[in-house]
């Protein structure tokens, strides 16, 4: 029982101090240039920006345990409808 319990601690241990490492996708970083076709459509940048007015004050920073007004819920979560 001591084998077990001890195998089982180390594989703990291992497990969450490899989950610590940080693995970066080197297939995903941001390009520092931009590609042919980027180059191609630059006149499209802005092209259909409209600007807004200013929030009106007071602008509060959102606190945890404020009385909120809406949620936005992705699905599927696995979760049922019902308990959402």
């Amino acid at each position: 029982m001591k084998k077990i319990l001890c195998w089982g601690v180390f594989i703990t241990f291992f497990v969450s101090s490899y989950a610590q490492v940080e693995h970066y996708d080197t297939k995903s970083k941001l390009k520092y240039c931009m590609s042919i076709e980027e180059m191609e459509r630059k006149s499209e940048i802005g092209q259909h920006f409209i600007s807004t007015l200013p929030p009106q004050e007071p602008i509060l920073t959102i606190a945890e345990f404020h009385p909120m007004q809406a949620v936005l819920v992705r699905y599927p979560l696995g979760i049922p409808v019902e308990l959402i």
